[in-house]
C-alpha cells in the first residue's frame, strides 16, 4: 500500500518537485527510505506499462513469447516452450525482425538436445542454417542501414549540394547504397530505407517529381501495414513529414490536404511523442497549406496560436523541431514587412540553438536574414558590425561560399550609400549579379532555396512587401 500511497501523491502534483514531494510524504513511514521507495515504485510502473502495451506492440510480443518459453524450457516443458518459440518466431517473421528469430534459435536448441527425438540432428542442422542466414540478412540490413545514416545525416546537417565535392561524394554514396544486395527479397523495413534513400538523393539534386514519387511510394509502403503504423507512429508521422516537404515544394496542397484528413488520430492514444511529432508536423503544413491557398489573413494568427501551444510541451519539445518552427514563423513575418518580430524569431534561432543540431544552412540564412532586418529598420549603424560579424562565423563553419560573399559585399557598401537611390541601384546591380553567379556556379543557386534574398530585393525596389509582390506576379501571370 505504501507504493500506491506514494503513487498518489506524485500523481497529484503539478509538476514533478522533489522539495516538495519530501514536504508531502514527511509523515510517512517511507519518509526516510524515499529514494529506495521510489525506485521500487518506478520499476513497478515500467512492469504495468509493459504489460499494458503489450497487446499493442508487436516487438513486446515477441520478447514476451521467447522469455515465457525461456521459463518453460527451465522447467522441462518443451512442448509448450515450443509453443511460445513458434508464436514469438511468427511475429518475427511477419516483420522482418532477424534478430528476434536467432534469439528464437538460441532458446529453442536445448528443446532438440534435451527431447531426444528421431531425427533431431538433422533438424537441429536445419534449423542452424537458417538461423546463419537470418544473421546474413541482419548483417545486410545494417549495411544498408549504415549507408543510409550517412545520406540521412547529410540531408539533416547540409540539405543542399554546396560544390562539385559534394556533388562527387553523393555519387559515390549511392553507388553502393544501389549496389546493396537483398532489397527485392527484404521486407517492410528494406523497402522503406532503400526507398527513402531514392527520394532523398532526388531531393538534394532537385529534381522534385522523382522525389515526390519515390516519397509517395514509401507513404503507400506504410499505408500497406497499418499494424506498423500503429505500433510506429512517430516513425510514420515523420514520413508524412518528408512527403509533406517535397509537396511543398512540388507546389502540391492536395496530397497534403487528403493525408491531414484521413489520419488516424487514435493511433496517438498510447504515445506521448507521436502526439507532439503530430502536432508540430501538422501545425507547420497546415500554415504551409494556407500560404499555397493564398490565406494569408489568417497564416500569423495560426502561427501565433500555435506558438503557445508549443510552449505547453516544455522539454517534450525536440528542440530542433522548434526552432525549424521559429524559422518558418520568421520568413511568414518577414514576408508581411514584419521586420520586428522576425528580428525577435532571428535572434532566438541564432541565440537558442547552440548545442542543438539545427542545419548549417538554416544557421547561415538566419544570420544572413538577421542583417536585412536591421537593414530595414533603419538600424544602420549596427549594420557594419553585424556583416563583420556573420563573415567571421561562416569563415569558421566552412559556409562562405561565393553567393554569401557576393551578398557581404553588396551589403557592406550599403552601410556606404548617402541615399535611397543610391541604395536601390547597389541592390538591384546585387539582383543581376546574383543572378549572374548561379549561371556560372550552379551549386550556388542551391542556397537561394534557403536565403531568399532575391525576392526581397525584387519587393523592395518595387516598394511593396514580399506577399504582394507574389500577389502582382502571380495576377499578372494569369
Amino acid at each position: 500500500m505504501l507504493y500506491v500511497k506514494l503513487f498518489e501523491v506524485i500523481d497529484a502534483l503539478p509538476d514533478y518537485d522533489e522539495t516538495l514531494l519530501q514536504k508531502q510524504v514527511r509523515r510517512e513511514s517511507f519518509a526516510k527510505h524515499l529514494a529506495a521507495t521510489k525506485n521500487y515504485l518506478f520499476q513497478l510502473v515500467l512492469c504495468s506499462l509493459r504489460a499494458y502495451h503489450q497487446h499493442h506492440n508487436d516487438y513486446l510480443r515477441i520478447n514476451a513469447h521467447i522469455e515465457y518459453a525461456e521459463l518453460l524450457v527451465e522447467r522441462c516443458l518443451y512442448k509448450a516452450a515450443q509453443t511460445e518459440l513458434d508464436k514469438a518466431r511468427q511475429i518475427a517473421q511477419t516483420q522482418n525482425l532477424d534478430l528476434k528469430l536467432v534469439e528464437c534459435f538460441h532458446v529453442e536448441r536445448p528443446i532438440f538436445l534435451e527431447t531426444g527425438f528421431a531425427d533431431w540432428e538433422n533438424t537441429l542442422f536445419v534449423a542452424f542454417d537458417q538461423a546463419q542466414q537470418d544473421l546474413q540478412n541482419l548483417a545486410d540490413f545494417h549495411q544498408l542501414m549504415a549507408l543510409y545514416l550517412r545520406l540521412y545525416h547529410f540531408w539533416r546537417k547540409q540539405r543542399i549540394l554546396r560544390s562539385s565535392e559534394d556533388a562527387i561524394w553523393l555519387d559515390e554514396l549511392m553507388a553502393e547504397i544501389r549496389a546493396c544486395q537483398s532489397v527485392e527479397k527484404g521486407g517492410f523495413s528494406w523497402r522503406n530505407m532503400y526507398l527513402t534513400c531514392l527520394m532523398i538523393e532526388r531531393f538534394i539534386r532537385n529534381d522534385d517529381e522523382s522525389a515526390f514519387e519515390y516519397m509517395k511510394a514509401v507513404v503507400d509502403l506504410w499505408n500497406e501495414h497499418p499494424r506498423i503504423i500503429a505500433q510506429q507512429p512517430v516513425r510514420y508521422i515523420n514520413t508524412l513529414n518528408n512527403f509533406f516537404s517535397i509537396c511543398v515544394r512540388s507546389e502540391k496542397p492536395e496530397p497534403i490536404e487528403y493525408y491531414i484528413e484521413k489520419f488516424d488520430e487514435q493511433i496517438l492514444e498510447y504515445h506521448e511523442m507521436a502526439r507532439f511529432s503530430h502536432f508540430k508536423v501538422f501545425t507547420l503544413f497546415r500554415a504551409a497549406i494556407m500560404e499555397m491557398r493564398h490565406q494569408y489573413g489568417d497564416l500569423l494568427p495560426f502561427l501565433e496560436k500555435a506558438d503557445q501551444q508549443y510552449q505547453t510541451f516544455g522539454s517534450r519539445a525536440n528542440p530542433v523541431d522548434y526552432m525549424m518552427f521559429k524559422v518558418n514563423f520568421m520568413i511568414y513575418c518577414f514576408m508581411e514587412k514584419q521586420y520586428e518580430k522576425a528580428l525577435t524569431f532571428a535572434d532566438d534561432i541564432i541565440n537558442l540553438s547552440s548545442g542543438i543540431d539545427l542545419r548549417q544552412d538554416v544557421r547561415a540564412a538566419a544570420r544572413l536574414y538577421r542583417l536585412i532586418f536591421h537593414y530595414e529598420l533603419g538600424n544602420t549603424l549596427l549594420l557594419e558590425y553585424a556583416i563583420r560579424s556573420v563573415r567571421r562565423y561562416l569563415e569558421k563553419e566552412g559556409q562562405l561560399y561565393a553567393i554569401e560573399r557576393l551578398f557581404l559585399k553588396y551589403f557592406n557598401k550599403l552601410t556606404q550609400c548617402p541615399d535611397r537611390h543610391s541604395e536601390n541601384t547597389l541592390l538591384a546591380d546585387l539582383l543581376a549579379k546574383t543572378e549572374q553567379l548561379t549561371q556560372e556556379k550552379p551549386f550556388e543557386a542551391n542556397f537561394l532555396e534557403t536565403f531568399h534574398f532575391q525576392t526581397w530585393i525584387q519587393a523592395h525596389l518595387a516598394g511593396m512587401s514580399i506577399r504582394q509582390w507574389q500577389n502582382r506576379t502571380l495576377n499578372r501571370a494569369r
